[in-house]
Formats: structure tokens, C-alpha cells, sequence
């Protein structure tokens, strides 16, 4: 007997072995076709069972049960137990079919990470169980017609998430995720309690069609009521994040005379920092806007965060330097000079022990905050893009480029004694795989750093 199916070319076969006469094939489409081997016709389909090509599908003996594979980063688990013998999903494990730009972990637990995808999608990993893993759904300028007629055919679809925030203090009553995407200078809001994109899309109306305006950094308060954000004008803005309205503007008419490229919000929302291109770090006051202080850096600001408790902020610069300036004084208080390359990301550890950071020669290194020395280095091919410690202080999560999985370290000082010293000028840091799948399934062995593993 012949079948031919038109929705692209075959990729895979198999057989059911529980006792109907069931063949399934798939296509490069991402349909699923099963054809009735005794009356030699199409049985049943399953449209765009994936959003790419299906890789593999496999029946298990003696079960109705069919597995699929896909480049779209997800496998499935389809049952054939409908009245007519059609299939439908049962289980499906997925993560970003397009490689993540950032991780954060969300909330004071350390038990979600959420990260955000080129394939623009927004998701929440759980580090205890996979059944608590979830899609926030696709970034799109028009949600409801995205949602009827399917992510896949989204014409409306938004560029790549770059930059996120979280506040878990509200999350029950309004958004309480705010996203800066590629190119944009509309920011949008998200729902991690009901695990969808918002209804908001906020822009201030001075930037209403004007072009080369975007978005470059934001901060969500600890009340989780504002959410502020920089732009490449120079501009800082301050947004209620509950209705989307526009709260007030830092400076008389911009905040800094370039980009702002960074701004954190302390602990009792009384103070804001913002960093840009004009070498100036500046601090306003969080209700009436105006200046309190500046402090001038060597150079430009690149990247900053902000550790609530201890109320110091990490700024990186220009030229790959990074300081820690204590914003009740308004004080460098630690240089940290021995970096080759640009700051990709940085972390706090939750006690305020150690910073950890992400640079372009693909190292990822830990300094001690106490004595100001660096206490681990290693480095991983390819380069880490963003990383984020957990609050419980457990695990380092990093994601890497081109890369379409987020990596947990675990922090070996949990677990046994590891005495940190500083590292010696000559020291040669450990060259770390990422760990691979090989075809007898086990996992890839590497080296493990001082700190994690």
C-alpha cells in the first residue's frame, strides 16, 4: 500500500503495537498523520502538533501512547483513547525553542526562575518539580487574536525580550512582571499568578511616533505600585504598573544627558539611582522626582543592580570595571579591576558574601564582597549571557548563547567544606563543559568550580 500526505515531507514512522492497525507519520509542518493500515485510508490528524519540524515520534509497546519530538524544544506525550480512536495530548515537557536573552528568579523562595526567550516567549522553570514548570505565553501586540488563532500563526508577534523585572509582593492583584524588549520603547506587563502577558503596554506620549526610541532598563518598587524606566533618550519615567498610567519624570526635562542604562529602586521606595552613558550615577528622590546627589564614574555605566538589604549597588562600566557604591553614602566602597572583557550580567548572593559576575571572554568570577578579592574563577564555552543567584543561596542559574536551556549550579559550601581563598595573579581558571546528552544517556562529565557545581 502507498500514503502521501501533503503537508510536508515525511519525517518520521511508527506502529501502534496494542492491536488496532495504527500507523502514525509526521511532517517538517509539525503535523501528526495516523493512517488506518486495514481500511487503507487517513485515520485521524493531529494539526500542528508542534510549532517546528517533529525530529521523532515513537509508540510505546503495548500502549496506546505515542511520543513526539520537535526542534521546537518540547516532547510529547499523545494518548489514543478518544471514542472515534483519535489521539490527544496527555503530558508535554517544553522550554524555549529560541535560545533565553535573560533569568532572573523570582520571588523569596528561590523555587522559580523566570526567563525570557528570542523566540519571545516568557516562562517559569520550578527547581523542585517539572509538573510546576510554566508558559506565560508569547509576547504579542494583540493578545486576545494571538490566543484564538494560536502563537504559530501570531502575525502581531513581539521582538525578543532583553531585560525583566519581578515584584512578588502583589502578584495576586494586578501584573507584577515588567519586560523591555528588542528595539522597543514599549514595555510590557505580565501576570506570573495567572501565567499570562498583561494588559498593558506602556509608552510615555512624548515618544508616539517618534522612532529610534527604546527602552533600555527598569526596576519594579518593593510595594510592587511603579514600575520606572530608562531610555536611550535619556529620559527615566515612572509608571503605575496596576493601570499603565504615566506617575511622574526624573529631571526637568531628561534625566541624563544620553542613554540611561540603568536604575534601581531601594528597599522603602524613598530613593532612586539611575546610571548612563554621561559617566553620571543620580540619585532622585521616589516622590517628587527631584535630584538628590550625582557621583561621577570613570565611565560610562553599562549595567547595575541594586542588594535591598545591604543597600549597595554593583555598577558595571565601560570599561569593564566594576564598583560597589553604598547609596546611603553615596560612596565607592570596592573596586573590582580584573576583568577582560564586558560585563554580560552580575549577581548578588543573598547574604551579600559574594558577587558574581558574567564577562564577554566567557568567565564567570566571584568575588568576595569582605575583602574584595576574587575567590573563584572558571569559564564556559559558549559565553554566558545572563546568570542569577537564588535567594535561599543554592543555585547559580545561567543561559548561555545560542543555547536553548537554562543550567543550574548547585553551591558546593552547602554541601562541604570548601575554604576560599584569593586567587593568585597567575591563576588559570578551570575550563568547564556544559553537560551534554551522548547516546548512551549518560550525562557529559566536567570539571566543578570552588563555589558551584
Amino acid at each position: 500500500m502507498k500514503f502521501s500526505q501533503d503537508w510536508g515531507a515525511v519525517t518520521g514512522l511508527s506502529f501502534r503495537t496494542d492491536g488496532p492497525p495504527i500507523m502514525a507519520s509526521t511532517s517538517t509542518m509539525g503535523h501528526i498523520a495516523v493512517w488506518d493500515l486495514e481500511k487503507k485510508r487517513l485515520h485521524s490528524e493531529i494539526r500542528e502538533a508542534h510549532k517546528g519540524g517533529i525530529s521523532g515520534l515513537k509508540f510505546l509497546p503495548n500502549e496506546p501512547l505515542l511520543i513526539t519530538s520537535s526542534s521546537d524544544n518540547s516532547i510529547k506525550i499523545w494518548i489514543f483513547d478518544l471514542p472515534d480512536d483519535g489521539g490527544r495530548l496527555l503530558r508535554l515537557r517544553e522550554g524555549h525553542s529560541g535560545p533565553p536573552t535573560k533569568v532572573r528568579f523570582y520571588g523569596v523562595n528561590g523555587k522559580s526562575i523566570l526567563s525570557a526567550g528570542r523566540d519571545s516567549t516568557l516562562r517559569s522553570f520550578s527547581t523542585e518539580a517539572d509538573n510546576l514548570n510554566k508558559s506565560l505565553g508569547q509576547a504579542s501586540f494583540n493578545r486576545k487574536a494571538a490566543k484564538r488563532k494560536g502563537v504559530k500563526h501570531d502575525t502581531k508577534k513581539m521582538l525578543p525580550i532583553l531585560d525583566l523585572c519581578s515584584e512578588a509582593t502583589r502578584e495576586k492583584d494586578w501584573d507584577n512582571i515588567a519586560a523591555i524588549h528588542r528595539n522597543s520603547k514599549i514595555v510590557t506587563t505580565w501576570s506570573f499568578d495567572r501565567s499570562c502577558m498583561g494588559e498593558h503596554k506602556i509608552m510615555h506620549q512624548r515618544f508616539k511616533g517618534l522612532k529610534n526610541v527604546e527602552a533600555l532598563c527598569l526596576s519594579i518598587s518593593t510595594c510592587g505600585n511603579f514600575v520606572i524606566i530608562g531610555y536611550n533618550t535619556g529620559h527615566l519615567d515612572k509608571f503605575n504598573i496596576q493601570s499603565g498610567m504615566h506617575r511622574g519624570s526624573f529631571g526637568k526635562e531628561i534625566a541624563h544627558d544620553g542613554s540611561v542604562r540603568g536604575v534601581a529602586i531601594d528597599g522603602f521606595s524613598q530613593m532612586v539611582v539611575s546610571g548612563g552613558s554621561d559617566k553620571l550615577l543620580k540619585f532622585w528622590k521616589f516622590k517628587d522626582h527631584s535630584e538628590i546627589a550625582s557621583m561621577e564614574l570613570e565611565q560610562s555605566v553599562s549595567k547595575m543592580i541594586l542588594h535591598l538589604e545591604s543597600a549597595v549597588l554593583a555598577v558595571a562600566m565601560d570599561n569593564f570595571k566594576i564598583v560597589l557604591v553604598d547609596i546611603e553614602s553615596k560612596r565607592i566602597i570596592r573596586e573590582f579591576t580584573d576583568n577582560a572583557g564586558s560585563v554580560c550580567d552580575m549577581s548578588f548572593s543573598a547574604d551579600f558574601r559574594w558577587l558574581i559576575a558574567a564577562t564577554s571572554d566567557s568567565s564567570i568570577k566571584t568575588w568576595d564582597i569582605s575583602s574584595g578579592k576574587l575567590v573563584d574563577w572558571f569559564t564556559v564555552t559558549p559565553l554566558c549571557v545572563s546568570l542569577t543567584m537564588s535567594p535561599s543561596g543554592e543555585y547559580l542559574a545561567t543561559v548561555h548563547a545560542g543555547s536553548p536551556g537554562i543550567y543550574l549550579w548547585a553551591n558546593s559550601t552547602l554541601y562541604s567544606n570548601v575554604l576560599l581563598h584569593p586567587l593568585p595573579e597567575l591563576y588559570d581558571p578551570l575550563q568547564l563543559d556544559l553537560p551534554m546528552i551522548t547516546m548512551d544517556g549518560r550525562n557529559g562529565e566536567s570539571c566543578l568550580p570552588a563555589l558551584c557545581h
